[in-house]
């Protein structure tokens, strides 16, 4: 694979001069005009600074302050052609608004304030304008990217503050990446961002060592790490310009700035400029009249500005093929901490396109070798933790159990609180480690499914997606073995109220909700490789009703221990075990809690189902409100009491009906 990417070689450094006033302290962002003059925000002392193409002084402009015209630590800067008038767009970062000025340094007009809301801004950084006349704002605090109209219309608006953790929490992986529904991505104080050639928006993630390309609606396209192991030192992207054609300069705050081919992201290099890490803002890079391109580097240590000239040779970063070591062991310590953000990554970017190569044979079967293994290292550890998460269930809702029943001093009130908060915390951290091993175990899956799925399509890899397949069902088939004791088992338990302990509902709802997760993804994987698979008759129906019961869940099997009784009545409704059912609503409605009045509703409709219309008269005089529509549950309560009216009606009213 052959690809001309671009080179920088030094022409000209060009001291800045003729500064008045206090040096230079920090360019925090430059912008060049048609006429070649540069125009660079002193960020520390607040003001704009105006050179000809020579370095030369001509003015500046602002100030500290929040009139019109002054500033307070200004950052990105964009010309934007509005009305056929070329204006100066300034992020007055810690004023929250945008500043406009013509060429000449005249105030024009300014919008925004600090807030959250639609017309705010909590520190913008970086200002793009566009054909329309918009302009794209980076507001770095509030995690988003805002358009507007010159006049400070909003236009748009996307993005919201995420971690990459936040992230892996919300979405679920299966369907992200075996079912292809995108991810929602957020941003964690982005610092920088570019308009590529197709429209889209390359953002500087800076808290998430990352750069995300983003669509103009918000949509996730991909995104690059900047780290390969998430442990000292990180990487903190914090400018990024366009060099030539998809390959952009990424300036990092504590490293060398680093070339990188977007589309090709394991080939990259540093970009060997004379700045050290952190000091220098490049400016897009741009093509002087009769000459070649060029990039201007602002250096705000060295007070120059530095001109390199670019020119097209044959892969200058890299050779075509990654060059990483493929990653995988016996031990998750083996395995570089999240290695498969970027170096996996890269190798299936590499692997996937066009026609193999003899050459690369041998890379695609390593890279494949390696998906199994960590997949497999991660499985076995996936399945521990869970066994562990079931054990701290009853413990915790045990613990929640006895706060909310209350009826302690203020001594012991305390020491059940603190109990509560022990247990939800080992709980939140076993949930994290599974949270992080369900996304290296899908990611692995899916990275080998995806390359043999596109690979079948051309004849090759016959033989290892036939294997990997195999491999996938019988993992499959012990799950489902796995489903169908425990649906066994808890009928046993469930159709004899006697036998049902809170304590063995948690646990059960939750081997429940891991089994379920288990076979949706291995599903989902084999689908992709054989089109013929179909899941078994016989499991159907159970995994039907307890997946429409998981969804109480809301995704987090923390609910577990929330209502664990309005779990198992549901469920002994749907399975026709009404006395436990209704056992599990009693227990909860004459326990004077805040959640009494939702089980003796839930009671009353099974009483009223299963006939039992005296117990449900009883329940309603005990519970319903004196008067039910001032409450805000008037049309449950109202919907109980036709019922029970129609039904002890003599003769019942739907024998009148049928006679006409």
């Amino acid at each position: 694979m052959k690809v001309d990417t671009p080179c920088l070689e030094l022409k000209k450094t060009i001291p800045i001069s003729g500064v008045p006033g206090p040096p230079v302290l920090s360019v925090s962002s430059i912008v060049l005009a048609p006429d070649g003059s540069i125009y660079f925000s002193d960020e520390y002392n607040h003001r704009i600074v105006v050179l000809n193409a020579e370095g030369e002084f001509i003015r500046a402009q602002g100030g500290r302050g929040a009139g019109a015209g002054e500033f307070w630590y200004p950052r990105g800067l964009a010309l934007a052609d509005v009305n056929n008038t070329t204006m100066l767009v300034v992020c007055d970062a810690w004023n929250h608004r945008i500043q406009m000025f013509d060429l000449d340094g005249n105030y024009l007009s300014e919008f925004g304030s600090i807030g959250e809301g639609e017309e705010n801004f909590n520190e913008p950084v970086s200002v793009i304008s566009d054909m329309e006349g918009g302009l794209w704002i980076l507001d770095r605090c509030n995690h988003r990217i805002k358009r507007h109209r010159a006049d400070g219309g909003l236009l748009s608006t996307f993005g919201k503050g995420m971690t990459m953790a936040q992230e892996e929490e919300k979405n679920n992986p299966v369907n992200i990446l075996l079912e292809n529904i995108g991810a929602e991505t957020g941003f964690h104080y982005p610092m920088d961002f570019i308009q590529l050639a197709d429209g889209s928006f390359l953002i500087v993630d800076t808290g998430n060592h990352r750069l995300v390309n983003v669509s103009q609606e918000g949509a996730a396209l991909r995104s690059i790490r900047m780290d390969i192991e998430e442990k000292p030192p990180f990487s903190y992207p914090f400018t990024v310009s366009p060099v030539m054609g998809d390959v952009v300069i990424v300036g990092l705050l504590n490293a060398q700035s680093v070339l990188l081919d977007i589309n090709n992201p394991w080939m990259r290099a540093g970009a060997r400029l004379n700045s050290e890490p952190g000091r220098s803002r490049l400016a897009p890079a741009w093509k002087l009249k009769g000459g070649a391109p060029e990039l201007v580097v602002a250096d705000s240590k060295r007070l120059v500005i530095d001109r390199y000239e670019l020119a097209l040779v044959e892969n200058p970063l890299a050779p075509s093929a990654p060059q990483a070591e493929l990653p995988g062991g016996a031990s998750l310590a083996e395995i570089p901490g999240r290695w498969d953000k970027i170096d996996r990554h890269d190798w299936g970017l590499y692997l996937k396109r066009g026609d193999r190569p003899e050459a690369d044979m041998e890379l695609a079967l390593k890279y494949l070798d390696s998906c199994k293994r960590s997949a497999s290292v991660a499985a076995q550890i996936l399945i521990e933790v869970e066994g562990e998460l079931c054990q701290m269930t009853p413990p915790l809702y045990n613990a929640r159990d006895r706060v909310r029943l209350g009826g302690m001093n203020a001594e012991d009130f305390e020491k059940a609180r603190m109990e509560v908060a022990r247990a939800a915390l080992s709980f939140s951290g076993a949930l994290e480690k599974r949270t992080a091993l369900r996304w290296r175990l899908i990611k692995d899956i899916a990275a080998a499914v995806d390359l043999l799925a596109i690979d079948g399509k051309a004849g090759h890899w016959t033989k290892e997606r036939s294997a990997f397949a195999d491999l996938l069902k019988s993992e499959y088939g012990q799950r489902e073995k796995d489903f169908v004791e425990t649906v066994k088992w808890i009928r046993e338990k469930f159709s004899r109220p006697d036998s049902v302990g809170m304590e063995i509902v948690t646990n059960a709802f939750a081997v429940i909700f891991f089994l379920l997760d288990h076979l949706n993804y291995l599903i989902a994987a084999i689908s992709k490789l054989d089109r013929s698979f179909m899941e078994p008759d016989t499991l159907k129906d159970d995994k039907r009703v307890l997946a429409e019961l998981v969804k109480e869940l809301k995704g987090d099997v923390r609910n577990v221990t929330n209502e664990p009784e309005k779990l198992l009545g549901l469920l002994c409704e749907r399975w026709g075990f009404f006395e436990t059912a209704q056992a599990a609503y009693t227990r909860k409605a004459e326990r004077n809690h805040k959640s009494s009045e939702v089980y003796a509703r839930l009671l009353t409709g099974l009483l009223q189902k299963t006939g039992e219309l005296e117990k449900a008269k009883q329940i309603l005089d005990r519970f319903a409100p004196k008067d039910v529509s001032k409450t805000t549950t008037a049309g449950i309560w109202e919907r109980h009491m036709r019922v029970q009216k129609i039904m002890t009606q003599d003769p019942p009213l739907s024998i009148t009906l049928s006679q006409g």
